[in-house]
């Protein structure tokens, strides 16, 4: 994502590589590599799981929220996804299941972990997540845990605790897609981007220790929606300018759509907090925004099919009538009216390039200039800004009263 501002600076930050992986000597073991997202936790706290499974492995509560990778995997692919569960969740130190096939152990595995981002004890940091041992007919799965006991309680209840209120206030606003941007703004508002931290991969990074990467970022949107009863999907794969990335896609009203909290954040430099207006801290581009938008920049891995998502109707900017076909006098229509309704920004998108560079072309030329806006504002001293996307197609003009 190349976004430009003039005369500020604006620095979207740099996604940090990092690679997980756990102490393995003379058997197999499944190397993972590690991404900056946000992390997420599932509909029931661990010790439901827990006692869930020691009932009998009773999966039809523990999974009755709509977990995305579970959903695709056939009967006999599901009971196997549900012992590796239930041995995490129960940190048992050998888990056995009955297959071989380690293209089939490491996709079931890899499956788990996407699915449920309250597994925040697992080693993302060490060497690796895993180790396995083939015998004849079954394997043995010796998962790698950064916590146990007591010290991953303490930890789950500062987790719970935090989650509890979150959840509970924006679980008062009506709509899903309103659920949905509250949580991209409080994961954006309450957490500081940092790389070479403890606990950067999972949900205690952003929920307790209010720093982390891409990573903690996607699985606490995962963790909170989840909580919210929406169906998120956490997503590893490579932007092409920085690398290793982690992001999600979110089911609103029935419908598919990608979601990066990451890409949500911007850090502007040179000018103080204050002369930002409401709203100018989040970049809503990567808001509820189909594949077209996102994979412009990025790739995901192959896990597995992921849902399309082609739907415009909750792109932030077709919701606020910021969305133009193409450039004509209605954008400046527009863009009079914000100014004149008192509002210190305005902003656009475009459905192509073509015309995304001819109202770029406007801006540049001055029609957001600091004159324009003394002259339709009647103040004698303005300061504006503008920055712009490239691969969004959009535009977004500011000013501060000077």
């Amino acid at each position: 994502m190349k976004k430009q501002i003039i005369p500020a600076l604006i620095l979207i930050l740099t996604l940090i590589l990092t690679q997980t992986s756990c102490r393995g000597t003379d058997f197999f073991a499944y190397q993972k590599n590690n991404t900056d997202a946000p992390v997420t936790e599932a509909p029931q706290a661990v010790d439901t799981y827990i006692q869930q499974s020691q009932e009998g492995n009773n999966y039809d509560k523990v999974l009755s929220a709509e977990y995305y990778y579970y959903s695709l995997l056939d009967e006999n692919d599901k009971q196997i996804y549900e012992t590796i569960l239930s041995g995490l969740l129960q940190e048992e130190k050998e888990i056995r299941i009955n297959i071989t096939d380690k293209d089939t152990i490491n996709k079931l595995v890899n499956m788990v972990i996407n699915d449920h981002p309250e597994l925040f004890y697992i080693d993302y940091e060490g060497k690796y997540l895993y180790s396995y041992t083939i015998y004849d007919g079954y394997v043995i799965l010796e998962p790698c845990y950064k916590y146990t006991g007591k010290k991953r309680i303490r930890k789950q209840k500062k987790i719970e605790n935090t989650a509890a209120q979150i959840v509970s206030d924006i679980s008062m606003l009506p709509a899903e897609y309103d659920r949905i941007k509250a949580v991209f703004e409080y994961i954006i508002d309450s957490t500081e981007y940092k790389s070479n931290v403890s606990d950067s991969q999972d949900i205690y990074s952003v929920l307790v220790n209010k720093k982390s990467v891409c990573a903690g970022y996607a699985r606490t949107t995962q963790y909170l929606l989840q909580k919210l009863g929406i169906e998120t999907i956490y997503i590893e794969g490579t932007v092409y300018t920085r690398g290793n990335h982690s992001w999600n896609i979110v089911k609103c009203n029935g419908r598919y759509y990608q979601l990066d909290t990451t890409f949500g954040e911007m850090e502007i430099q040179d000018m103080s907090e204050s002369d930002l207006p409401d709203g100018m801290q989040y970049c809503y581009d990567y808001l509820c925004c189909t594949d077209r938008q996102m994979y412009k920049d990025r790739k995901a891995n192959k896990i597995d099919k992921l849902p399309k998502c082609n739907s415009k109707d909750l792109d932030y900017y077709v919701l606020n009538g910021m969305y133009y076909k193409k450039y004509s006098d209605k954008v400046i229509k527009n863009m009079k009216k914000s100014i004149h309704s008192g509002e210190l920004y305005w902003c656009c998108k475009f459905k192509t390039k073509k015309e995304y560079d001819k109202c770029l072309a406007k801006v540049q030329a001055g029609i957001y200039s600091d004159e324009v806006i003394k002259y339709l504002t009647g103040r004698r001293s303005v300061k504006t800004w503008y920055i712009y996307d490239e691969h969004m197609y959009t535009i977004n003009c500011w000013y501060s009263k000077n």
